[in-house]
């Protein structure tokens, strides 16, 4: 009987350990990607949260992220539903800001200047007038010190903010930091 007792506490340990090992290995792949990740520059639009819950963050989008639809096969563009999508960026010379040039479904292989981050595109509802799409990079939301995320979202509107992302080869974006007026302002912590 004393063995038997002994199972379940067994059991609740393994799934703690595995759940506690999936979190470690979260927070390792996301400081992998800030410490890693190929650093590119990006301009900021504003968009207006206000949260009590989530404390001072600034939500961002991203003039980048908008492609036009002719970008997509027409194949794709009937296809619907959200779909995995993929924004093709390269930094024009002379410039600081990565720009994009293309937006697709499958995933292009980047010329050694550019760099893919994927994300995903509603094929249903993400038109805007029928002639661009929206890629969701997935790195539209970044905490600030408390409170500057008001000071930043003013910036932000007076165009003078950029934000630094982390990409890695898989196409996955991570926010490294904030550019006000060309300088760097706030690094993400590596954990």
């Amino acid at each position: 009987m004393r063995s038997l007792s002994k199972r379940p506490l067994l059991l609740v340990l393994a799934v703690a350990l595995a759940q506690t090992m999936a979190l470690g290995w979260m927070v390792y792949g996301h400081a992998m990607l800030i410490a890693h990740g190929r650093e590119i520059l990006l301009d900021v639009t504003p968009v207006d949260p206000r949260s009590l819950f989530r404390g001072d963050y600034v939500t961002l989008t991203y003039p980048a992220a908008m492609r036009p639809v002719d970008d997509l096969t027409e194949a794709d563009r009937r296809a619907g539903g959200i779909r995995t999508g993929y924004l093709m960026l390269e930094k024009p010379a002379g410039a600081s800001v990565w720009q994009s040039v293309r937006a697709s479904l499958a995933k292009p292989t980047p010329a050694a200047d550019q760099v893919v981050i994927r994300g995903s595109i509603d094929l249903s509802a993400n038109w805007i007038d029928n002639s661009q799409i929206f890629v969701r990079p997935g790195i539209g939301a970044y905490f600030v010190p408390e409170g500057e995320g008001r000071r930043i979202e003013r910036s932000i509107r007076d165009g003078s903010v950029q934000v630094i992302v982390a990409v890695d080869e898989e196409g996955n974006a991570g926010i490294k930091g904030i550019v006000i007026e060309g300088k760097r302002i706030y690094d993400e912590p590596l954990l």
